[in-house]
């Protein structure tokens, strides 16, 4: 073991915890060895900020280069693999790799769903800690710090004209902000959540609750709803001068800018062109598979369109958005989080502790906010938790409930995160930062567990499995086509239908998705494609031996 490789590691986890506390409280960690994670802030996004996170990668990567791999122990040395790949390709809110250092400007400031006048109120309404009065307060420091980062934000983007965010992307955002505005501050999600979380909350007396409630509410009316409407008229006086198409490409340099975020996403070095190729070569693949699927169980289907709606009749009642239909999906999701959780013991080792509920989205969010899981924290006081978006699932398919569990908890994100927090033969590093490719890779393998191993005997499961497989598959050529291919935002909508047989209003979902956060849905196939590889190379050495819990922990344990 090399000591002082382990305590630069440790030194490495508490510099990026200080500079970008949202990371590590987002994962659940809210002490590293002794020290806390930073609760009382956000992560300092002016231009003095970003550049001192640049400096701190810099000076991170020096350092590391001066442990020679052979001073390394195997273990060792894929830690700091891990360190490399990220100081070089990370793109996290506020730390963005050392390889896009020259194309700073390309970031969009703002976003719909994780721009920071959505991200920060579900961030501090969801994931911040509220242990004891310290924390409450620490609540209304970081509620104080909304105003300021979204003036930053607008001021930024007025900046950076020649890097205006695509104008469905501006569109999207004003949507998010009216939807936020249009709930009186006394009724809003931010007080909401801080009414709930002091309730009965230790060392906290009444008249202590009553002042922090008071000062909260008018921080939201003297600070946080100008900060919002300012931000709304900045982003409609550049709304006419945002670029038409949803592509990376209409900006100077933007195909650099997309394949420093392809690498990121993807954790390979292959090129636009690659992966748009791959993508039609397997969609291909995932359509005749479907066809012959299909076939065997009697569907008379003609093209993707028909499949799904072959598939979505077997649930026309349950489809109608209504009030009995929500509960329903909900109550049905947690049955189906039940039942997976007791056949996917036998297949791993270990199984996480923490535990696991289900939520959902606001009404009023749906239509920007993505559903996602994020992760219970390690000393116990906050569960992990599935946001389920009733509106996509009743707009677009409720038949993948069981995919949609697989993917998100067992044997999906919820298990492997979880049990990689909780794994303290790991250093920190590895316990908590991660990348899409591994985290969304090994959650599409996930969805493919319980036909493998016969859990699952319905032959439309395949089906419908196949069709998620499918979206994920036509994503590659999706995004590619929108960053690097010039397709227009109508083009897009229309392969994206007629290639995967959704809806209208999900197929410009997924574009505009694709538009707001380019690359990432690249993660999903790419990432399935490498956890089957890997599968199919442990059968085939290991022949009568191979034992699939040994193959998931050889995967999971890194």
């Amino acid at each position: 073991m090399n000591t002082a490789f382990n305590e630069f590691l440790h030194q490495t986890v508490l510099q990026i915890a200080d500079a970008v506390p949202e990371i590590p409280t987002h994962m659940g960690v809210f002490e590293i060895g002794n020290m806390p994670v930073p609760q009382d802030r956000f992560t300092d996004m002016s231009a003095e900020g970003v550049q001192a996170r640049r400096q701190m990668l810099d000076q991170l990567a020096a350092e590391l280069k001066a442990f020679p791999r052979d001073s390394l122990d195997d273990d060792e040395r894929i830690s700091a693999a891990v360190l490399e790949y990220m100081l070089e390709n990370v793109y996290e809110r506020g730390l963005v790799g050392r390889a896009s250092h020259d194309l700073a400007d390309h970031d969009y400031a703002l976003r719909p769903a994780v721009g920071p006048q959505s991200e920060l109120p579900m961030f501090l309404a969801e994931l911040h800690p509220m242990r004891g009065e310290a924390d409450a307060e620490a609540y209304l420091s970081r509620l104080k710090c909304i105003a300021p980062q979204l003036t930053e934000a607008g001021r930024q983007l007025a900046g950076r004209q020649t890097f205006l965010p695509p104008e469905c992307v501006i569109a999207d955002t004003i949507e998010e902000i009216d939807q936020f505005l249009s709930i009186e501050p006394g009724k809003n999600v931010l007080l909401f959540s801080l009414e709930q979380k002091t309730a009965d909350m230790h060392g906290l007396d009444e008249a202590g609750r009553n002042t922090l409630l008071r000062e909260a509410e008018r921080e939201l009316v003297r600070s946080t709803y100008p900060a919002y409407r300012e931000l709304r008229d900045t982003l409609a006086q550049l709304h006419t001068d945002a670029p038409g198409g949803p592509g990376l490409w209409c900006l100077p340099n933007g195909s650099d800018w997309y394949r420093f975020l392809l690498r990121g996403s993807t954790t390979t070095a292959l090129s636009p062109e690659e992966i748009h190729e791959t993508g039609l070569e397997q969609m291909a693949s995932v359509k005749a598979r479907i066809r012959e699927e299909c076939r065997q169980a009697g569907l008379d289907v003609s093209d993707m369109a028909s499949v799904a709606s072959a598939l979505q009749s077997r649930h026309s009642n349950s489809s109608q958005d209504t009030p009995e239909n929500r509960e329903a999906i909900v109550q049905a999701i947690r049955d189906l989080i039940a039942e997976a959780e007791s056949w996917s013991t036998g297949l791993f080792h270990e199984f996480p502790r923490g535990k696991v509920e289900v939520r959902t989205i606001a009404p009023f969010a749906e239509k920007q906010r993505n559903q996602g899981y994020q992760p219970p924290s390690l000393d116990g006081s906050r569960p992990g938790f599935f946001e389920l978006n009733l509106g996509q699932l009743l707009d677009h398919s409720i038949a993948d409930l069981p995919i949609l569990v697989y993917h998100e908890i067992f044997p999906g994100h919820h298990l492997q995160i979880t049990l990689a927090l909780e794994n303290e033969r790991l250093p920190m590093l590895r316990r908590y930062m991660n990348t899409d490719a591994y985290i969304e890779g090994w959650a599409k393998y996930a969805e493919t567990i319980p036909e493998r191993h016969g859990f699952v005997s319905d032959p439309l499961f395949r089906i419908e499995r196949m069709r998620r497989e499918l979206i994920s598959t036509v994503n590659l050529a999706l995004d590619t086509g929108i960053h690097d291919k010039r397709w227009d935002e109508d083009a897009a909508v229309d392969f994206c239908m007629k290639n995967s047989g959704c809806s209208a209003n999900f197929a410009r979902y997924l574009v505009h998705r694709s538009a707001s956060v380019p690359a990432q849905m690249c993660s999903y196939k790419i990432g399935m494609m490498t956890m089957e590889n890997l599968r199919n190379r442990f059968e085939n050495a290991l022949g009568g031996r191979f034992d699939v819990r040994d193959f998931h922990s050889t995967v999971l344990d890194c």
